[in-house]
């Protein structure tokens, strides 16, 4: 039976985290992240022949289905959403966390996994994970599926008219109740580094691991236009918080299955106490 968008909602926002092309070989780590290039691009045709309307959230259209397509983190596999950004005119957000494109580092998770660590994502300081990190990575760092964009990269993709930038904290620590101590610290390094090498940005943020507590939330919605979440859902054309759903590898289904599989109001609510138990334990 073919995947149906009958259960779609009018108004969705998509995230993804890493792509790949099967000639490029297999990820060393995370691979539920990887998302195929191409069958991301059979996703989105299906989505325009559906008549969903790709936007931001400013340029959504009342009369219309509207679709918004962002990625977390900044890998460096993301400029392959390029090319077809340009076939099917679709913008597209990028939520960067500096810390790794200054420094060139592999994300904190795909070193975990790598290195087979034990850590507490919610619970420790990651600038003082680094500080003390001392393993040998080079596999890692040399391979194009796990490295970070560059500031070339950057460049690169700021000229064209289809990709944007916006917020994710600085080096991706968790806004929970932990985390609240470094918000400072992460709001202010991120917005000094957008403010020298991107300049023309979104004035959006989205949560990383979307954890979040009232505190961090309250000081989120002061500070940014747009908020998104990871709780799966419609979002509402003017309001400022977006739901998103996050999709992965094609082996946990086909994309537009596990948008369908998504919208169970029992799977939605148990994600929710989930997050707010690991947001403020």
């Amino acid at each position: 039976m073919k995947d149906s968008l009958v259960k779609f909602p009018n108004n969705l926002c998509i995230l993804f985290h890493c792509l790949y092309k099967k000639e490029f070989g297999q990820p060393l780590v995370n691979k539920n992240l990887f998302v195929d290039v191409n069958e991301l691009k059979e996703f989105c045709v299906k989505l325009k022949n559906e008549g969903y309307n790709f936007c931001l959230p400013e340029t959504a259209l009342p009369d219309r289905k509207n679709c918004i397509l962002t990625f977390d983190d900044g890998y460096k596999n993301n400029m392959l959403f390029l090319e077809i950004a340009y076939e099917l005119e679709i913008p597209f957000i990028i939520f960067i966390a500096p810390y790794y494109i200054s420094n060139q580092l592999p994300y904190i998770w795909d070193l975990v996994e790598y290195c087979n660590l034990k850590f507490h994502y919610w619970k420790e300081d990651y600038v003082s994970f680094f500080n003390n990190f001392t393993h040998n990575i080079d596999e890692l760092r040399k391979s194009n599926l796990h490295k970070p964009m560059s500031l070339e990269d950057i460049s690169e993709m700021k000229k064209s008219k289809y990709a944007n930038f916006a917020f994710h904290t600085d080096i991706h620590q968790p806004m929970v109740k932990y985390g609240e101590q470094y918000f400072d610290r992460e709001f202010k390094e991120s917005k000094k580094f957008f403010d020298i090498y991107i300049k023309n940005y979104l004035n959006h943020f989205a949560f990383p691991n979307g954890l979040y507590t009232s505190k961090s939330l309250l000081r989120a919605i002061k500070t940014y236009d747009y908020i998104y979440t990871i709780f799966p859902g419609e979002f509402k054309l003017n309001e400022q918080i977006i739901p998103r759903f996050s999709l992965i590898n094609s082996r946990y289904g086909s994309l537009i299955s596990q948008v369908n599989s998504k919208l169970n109001w029992l799977k939605v609510t148990y994600m929710q106490l989930k997050a707010y138990q690991y947001s403020n334990f």
